[in-house]
């Protein structure tokens, strides 16, 4: 009995086990549907994020091309729409064949960025004129088939259809400029504090010229780099007149109009010297004393007068000339400046200035810091007398700025410099190598002028230089 009733039960187990195997079929046929599903989501929503994303990229490229358009020149709609359609259409998206990127016309807008609220408007009649003009929005589609980008790989066999009215846009905003510049403006620098030595540019060359300028020259301009020192202040047969900078710099702040008219720019101007050396009596000579005068009252006055009565919004600079010991330079007239250059200081005080101006908006700013010297710097906050020309003091003024420069790369503030020089002496002379280190500590660079020319070219080039920020 016992056996019969195991049989039967070992026969009923096995016809149970048969009847689980079609069971077992049509669990995995259903579980086939989200399977199915899984792959679709993966393998489509890839394809879909890859044309999104390089849709927004062509976008991006070409909101950034019309922005620049409209920072580097007066620019009509046209001529904004041309820059960024020629970028667009630059993109080609591989997804089920080749894809031009395109920018139809009205699709490329022009209006403000506000960016407390991060809110894009719309100019009336897309007008780059407009003020307060500061942002393009560039919406791009895909030639051949606008509405549905790509083909789903999967999805379709699910009876989803391919999305339609795919469009992406990207907004480009021209940032605010913050920069400082620091014009050296020891004697070397400025032509108009010796004109009773100043040769005659128009003469040939004499073997010598007279004995007081040459002496003059020899004791107090060592760093100068177009002077020969030995008897003759003359380069290719003809003297070599010393050019006023701060002057120059001066007027390339007046005549450029673009950075008093646009809200976009704050401007700064530090000039840096040292007092004169009581050990050389250059205050007897009337004309030098006279033309320092002229020169502190009048320029200093003059770029002071435009910048707060034209735009109240570019900011004065605190303090002034950068001077050692505290002085004055509008009480002490009859001071001039010798060949001491006391450039950590001047660092120092843009480094603040800019930090204080970038803590006062809520706006992406590029604060950069242009230097103009023509020599070693040898002042130093840790020599008493803080200026020399012994070799502590040019090394410990050396270790200060670049002390500064380092504190400027860490606050994101670059530094460009420039150095002006001769052929022979550029860029070979020791003070070029220090400033290329001073613009490498900073992320900026360095640039060698041998002529005003140069001087100009480069110094306008850096003061224009547009900030543009994505900001969609």
């Amino acid at each position: 009995m016992k056996f019969l009733r195991g049989l039967l039960m070992f026969q009923l187990f096995t016809q149970q086990k048969q009847s689980e195997k079609g069971v077992i079929l049509v669990i995995l046929a259903a579980a086939m549907i989200p399977l199915l599903g899984i792959a679709a989501l993966s393998i489509d929503l890839g394809f879909a994020y890859l044309v999104t994303k390089q849709m927004k990229n062509a976008a991006s490229l070409a909101a950034l091309a019309a922005v620049k358009t409209f920072a580097t020149k007066p620019a009509s709609y046209q001529d904004l729409y041309d820059s960024a359609r020629v970028v667009a259409e630059q993109n080609i998206i591989h997804i089920n064949g080749p894809k031009q990127v395109q920018l139809a016309a009205g699709d490329l807008e022009v209006g403000t960025y506000d960016f407390t609220a991060k809110k894009f408007t719309k100019n009336r009649m897309n007008d780059p004129a407009i003020p307060g003009t500061n942002a393009v929005r560039a919406n791009v589609r895909l030639a051949e088939d606008t509405n549905k980008p790509f083909t789903w790989k999967f999805a379709q066999v699910l009876g989803f259809d391919a999305p339609e009215g795919w469009q992406r846009h990207g907004v480009a905003v021209l940032g605010k400029r913050h920069f400082v510049a620091l014009v050296d403006i020891s004697a070397s620098m400025d032509d108009k504090s010796y004109p009773s030595y100043f040769p005659n540019p128009t003469a040939e060359c004499p073997s010598a010229v007279e004995d007081p300028y040459n002496d003059w020259m020899s004791r107090n301009f060592r760093s100068l780099p177009i002077a020969s020192y030995n008897g003759t202040y003359c380069l290719g047969g003809k003297p070599q007149p010393m050019f006023d900078l701060f002057t120059h710099v001066r007027d390339s702040f007046l005549e450029n109009t673009q950075l008093f008219n646009d809200a976009n720019y704050r401007v700064g101007l530090i000039t840096y010297g040292t007092l004169i050396d009581t050990q050389i009596e250059l205050n007897k000579d009337d004309n030098r004393k006279e033309a320092q005068t002229f020169i502190t009252k009048n320029v200093l006055d003059q770029l002071d007068a435009y910048r707060i009565a034209e735009n109240p919004g570019i900011f004065k600079l605190g303090g002034g000339q950068i001077f050692p010991g505290g002085d004055d330079p509008l009480n002490e007239l009859g001071k001039g400046s010798t060949g001491f250059t006391n450039t950590p200081q001047a660092l120092e005080s843009a480094i603040s200035m800019l930090t204080t101006a970038s803590q006062s908006t809520n706006v992406k700013t590029s604060n950069t810091i242009i230097l103009l010297t023509d020599g070693e710097a040898n002042c130093s906050k840790s020599k008493k007398p803080t200026c020399g020309n012994t070799t502590p003091h040019i090394a410990a003024s050396k270790k200060d700025m670049f002390a500064q420069a380092t504190t400027a790369g860490k606050n994101d503030i670059i530094i460009h410099a420039l150095y002006y020089a001769t052929n022979d002496s550029c860029p070979s002379a020791q003070g070029f190598k220090d400033l290329q280190q001073v613009a490498q500590k900073s992320g900026g660079q360095a640039y060698c002028a041998t002529s005003i020319a140069e001087v100009s070219d480069i110094f306008t080039n850096l003061t224009l230089q547009p900030v543009f920020v994505l900001v969609e």
